[in-house]
């Protein structure tokens, strides 16, 4: 009983210091939050206000389903070699008659805080580009290479009646194919503009059946998987995307579908250099790993859906 009345005060002293140090940073009562996200939420509203940035929401239910109905996932993916062995004279087993190898580890930091930093994202005027802008855009893309002009900052820059320089993005419904043999064989090992599609029977290899008819398993006809192929394919991709496979001269653009067009500006950058300001002043790996959480929380917030909220209601008995 000592025990848990001694730990419960330590306990309350601990978050009441933690709430006053973060009141003074950002003005909020942490307690007050059911959680770090919906926190970490309104620390970015606040960085927002203070910028006077507005975000305009989509409200054409059209464009809406365009872009939550062509979300595909990440790909991860094991290359030719499966296995390596290395040799080092710092092994037990080093051969002094082979060469010596070495294995080569990356890790990216500050991956989600320099997306968000330096991309400049959807902020409103959304649009869908009519017929006849579409074909002139195809006809650009394909004749003139215009995808060359297009920066990361915009694909096309317009100056509106107070002068201001607005710079749009694009998302494009594509259909696009590798150009030849050659090159499906410069990228069989990693192929673009993966896919989540129901893989046919006849896609499988010879092991792939024979380790199926071993386990008893039933075909995989109706499951989706996210693939590459080396196939033609239809794909809805952003511009900087598309501009990265067409410069390497291997892919081809076959058809263009509808592009919804929209302003963009790296908006989130006052937010991640806020965070990344607050880690640098931090002294303790605590503070360290709190301020990059706010970072990398904001970043799957932007990527909920609300079509898979829940209603969840409470009910207290008298």
């Amino acid at each position: 009983e000592i025990y848990q009345i001694s730990d419960t005060f330590l306990l309350s002293d601990i978050l009441r210091l933690t709430s006053n140090k973060y009141y003074d940073i950002f003005g909020l009562e942490m307690l007050a939050f059911p959680s770090l996200a919906s926190f970490s939420q309104s620390v970015y509203m606040q960085t927002l206000q203070r910028e006077g940035e507005t975000i305009e929401l989509l409200t054409n239910s059209d464009m809406y389903y365009f872009f939550s109905k062509n979300i595909v996932g990440g790909i991860c993916r094991l290359g030719p070699k499966r296995s390596i062995t290395l040799n080092h004279p710092a092994m037990s087993n080093f051969d002094t008659k082979k060469p010596i190898s070495l294995l080569t580890m990356v890790d990216i930091n500050g991956m989600y805080s320099g997306i968000m930093s330096r991309d400049a994202l959807p902020r409103g005027r959304y649009r869908f580009l009519n017929e006849i802008e579409t074909k002139s855009l195809f006809l650009d893309l394909v004749e003139n290479k215009s995808y060359d002009n297009w920066t990361d900052e915009y694909y096309r820059v317009e100056i509106d009646e107070q002068g201001r320089v607005i710079h749009y993005g694009c998302t494009l419904e594509v259909t696009v194919g590798l150009i030849d043999d050659e090159q499906r064989r410069r990228f069989d090992h990693l192929p673009l503009f993966e896919q989540k599609i129901k893989i046919p029977s006849n896609w499988l290899s010879p092991f792939q059946l024979e380790m199926y008819k071993k386990l008893g398993k039933r075909l995989p006809d109706n499951t989706e998987r996210i693939v590459l192929t080396l196939h033609d394919k239809c794909a809805v991709v952003d511009y900087r995307y598309l501009k990265f496979a067409l410069q390497t001269n291997a892919y081809q653009l076959i058809k263009l579908g509808r592009v919804v067009e929209y302003e963009q500006r790296p908006f989130m950058r006052s937010y991640t250099q806020f965070c990344a300001n607050l880690r640098q002043k931090s002294k303790t790996s605590v503070d360290n790993n709190f301020f990059k959480l706010l970072c990398n929380i904001q970043y799957g917030r932007s990527l909920l859906n609300k079509c898979n909220y829940k209603n969840v209601e409470f009910v207290f008995s008298k």
